[in-house]
């Protein structure tokens, strides 16, 4: 893991976007190999984040 990756992560975890902070290294490698463009690549980070959300948010209703 790269020093990078670890500072990013970390800040993603003080941000409060601790869904993105999971998988932003594995999408990043799949995005990498794939050719996905930039944007593509942040759109599925958020929606990992606000997945993760809803999730929680049902979770905490039930």
């Amino acid at each position: 893991m790269s020093t990078d990756v670890v500072r990013l992560q970390a800040n993603l975890r003080t941000l409060g976007v601790r869904a993105i902070a999971a998988v932003v290294e594995a999408e990043a490698d799949k995005a990498a190999k794939s050719g996905t463009t930039d944007l593509s690549f942040l759109a599925k980070l958020v929606d990992e984040d606000l997945a993760a959300k809803v999730d929680r948010s049902v979770n905490t209703r039930l």
